[in-house]
């Protein structure tokens, strides 16, 4: 299962001018590309959390409880245009102990956020991983979504 993507897109990726900057404003660029991820998760039919501000990533989270998934959004190459969304979950201590695996809904969280992705005029490529290689857009090999290759 592929859980993180790499998007080349025409997203901002201007840092801001740090001088004057209050201490709750965003300093990483993206926000635009958090408020996508979040309308791909809601177009999906899920409750969302955020996207909320955690430097350096903006976090957009599904469910609660035993089963909070977090989609985490971060500019890997500013220059390049290139993007990460990548998404991971917390799990209680019992869950783990229990030999709980991932939660139901993040088939769901993927989906919705590879169909949007494909919606999102914004995006020109995208390429899906289990993990992130150095070079997500050299000669690696990659998924075309969450559940291939």
């Amino acid at each position: 299962m592929n859980t993180v993507v790499a998007i080349r897109g025409e997203f901002d990726a201007t840092f801001p001018d740090l001088k004057g900057l209050s201490h709750d404003a965003d300093r990483d660029p993206g926000r635009d590309l958090a408020n996508v991820v979040a309308n791909c998760l809601r177009q999906g039919g899920l409750a969302i959390v955020g996207p909320e501000y955690e430097e350096p990533f903006f976090v957009v989270r599904c469910g609660s409880g035993r089963e909070q998934v977090e989609v985490f959004r971060y500019i890997y190459e500013p220059k390049g245009g290139v993007w990460v969304v990548e998404t991971g979950w917390r799990q209680t201590f019992l869950a783990r102990l229990l030999g709980r695996g991932r939660p139901q809904s993040l088939n769901t969280v993927l989906v919705s956020l590879h169909e949007g992705l494909e919606r999102e005029p914004r995006v020109r490529e995208m390429r899906w991983f289990t993990t992130l290689p150095a070079e997500p857009f050299g000669q690696v090999e990659f998924g075309l979504g969450p559940f291939s290759g």
